[in-house]
């Protein structure tokens, strides 16, 4: 007997795991060009103002916007050197990213500037300009004591950039999961049919920033797969399975689990992809996540869960689309994800009649459709609980933004 939760709970629950992982995760400290997909063990607070002086954004010269024109022109200043003083009446000369000196608030365009020389001075003249025209000012891209990233965060290429304008020269990063991909099923095993979940599953892993490693096959028999899942998750962080999530007479992954550890999450409220569990194996320091075995289910299942475990998002950037044909869905209290392709501007559902992979005829069938691995090339997928019809403006989520 599950006891099935809508993907909101599943989320939290899941996140509540993954903090249980991070206090016992192995940290290390890495240069900012490494941070891609690490997660932070500390908070990233600015030493100092970055910038630490105003800065030209422009070649030109720099003064005070009220003391008016003619100003005396009195030296310039490039982007490495220290910024002289300036009197009333004073501009200097500077090159774009030089520090402002400190009466300046403005940078007039060495192209509109209106020089004149006389008696070995030059006068500057020009139009009149505003405080703050060409100055990116100090402080803004950090301040002083300002958290620019919490512990727990999951850094981004951006991110790395940012780091090393602040002088973080060593980030606080927890090193990735270990994460081992165990496929079930005697057919898998003696060959009959093709392991279709697992190189999927492993490249879903790396994408999310962590290591990945595919084990051989355990056949339907309970205590074979008790004895494997016990083995790889005491040599792995997270150990994700696929297949013999079900009910039936040969599904022993969901018991075996249980025996091992606690239930965290007994299945979701969405198909395809309802038959997920998410287990703590504390004798073994790891989580496992069981997923259904058809690829279309598993790939769902793990974005809705997985990727909550190993990034720690939960939030599924949307885009908006027409809908290019009618959709009807089964007439059942439920959470139906619907993988759709894009033809022109608008979407139409994979395995629709009308779609590239008919599948289903005209109304939305999770459990065939959770077979056909061809599915797997969806451009996104819908989230939605009653039927739509043709024309409708609808959200979508690219594949690409969770994976």
């Amino acid at each position: 007997m599950t006891n099935r939760v809508s993907r909101r709970t599943a989320l939290d629950r899941t996140i509540g795991t993954r903090a249980t992982l991070l206090e016992e995760g192995v940290t290390n400290q890495v240069p900012p060009a490494e941070v891609t997909d690490r997660v932070l063990t500390e908070a990233i607070v600015a030493s100092a103002d970055v910038p630490p002086h105003d800065r030209a954004t422009m070649d030109g010269y720099a003064f005070a916007a009220a003391d008016g024109y003619p100003l005396r022109v009195v030296g310039d200043i490039g982007a490495e050197g220290e910024p002289p003083k300036i009197e009333t009446g004073e501009a200097i000369r500077i090159a774009t990213g030089a520090s402002l000196p400190d009466r300046a608030d403005a940078v007039l365009e060495r192209e509109r500037a209106e020089l004149e020389e006389e008696n070995g001075e030059t006068t500057l003249s020009g139009p009149s300009v505003e405080p703050g025209r060409n100055v990116f000012r100090r402080g803004t891209t950090a301040k002083r004591d300002e958290t620019l990233f919490s512990a727990g965060d999951r850094l981004t290429p951006p991110d790395s950039g940012l780091l090393a304008d602040i002088g973080v020269a060593d980030v606080p990063v927890r090193e990735p999961f270990s994460v081992r991909i165990l496929g079930t099923g005697t057919e898998l095993v003696e060959g009959r049919q093709p392991d279709r979940d697992s190189p999927m599953l492993a490249n879903l892993v790396a994408s999310w920033g962590h290591e990945r490693q595919v084990v051989a096959p355990v056949p339907d028999e309970p205590d074979a797969v008790r004895d494997t899942i016990a083995e790889h998750a005491a040599a792995s962080d997270v150990l994700l399975t696929s297949g013999g999530t079900g009910g039936g007479a040969r599904d022993h992954v969901r018991s075996a689990l249980a025996d091992l550890g606690e239930i965290v999450v007994d299945g979701i409220d969405a198909r395809p992809g309802s038959h997920v569990r998410v287990v703590t194996l504390p004798d073994h320091d790891a989580v496992a996540v069981a997923l259904p075995g058809k690829p279309v289910a598993a790939f769902l299942s793990a974005i809705s869960v997985c990727r909550a475990l190993l990034t720690a998002e939960t939030a599924e950037p949307t885009e908006r689309a027409r809908l290019g044909c009618d959709l009807a869905v089964p007439d059942r209290e439920a959470e139906f994800v619907v993988p759709v392709e894009h033809r022109g501007d608008e979407l139409v559902p994979l395995g629709h009649a009308d779609s590239s992979v008919p599948i289903y005829g005209e109304r939305f069938s999770p459990r065939i459709l959770a077979d056909c691995a061809r599915v797997l090339e969806m451009d996104g997928y819908l989230r939605v609980r009653e039927s739509l019809d043709v024309g409708e403006t609808v959200r979508f989520v690219p594949t690409e933004v969770v994976t």
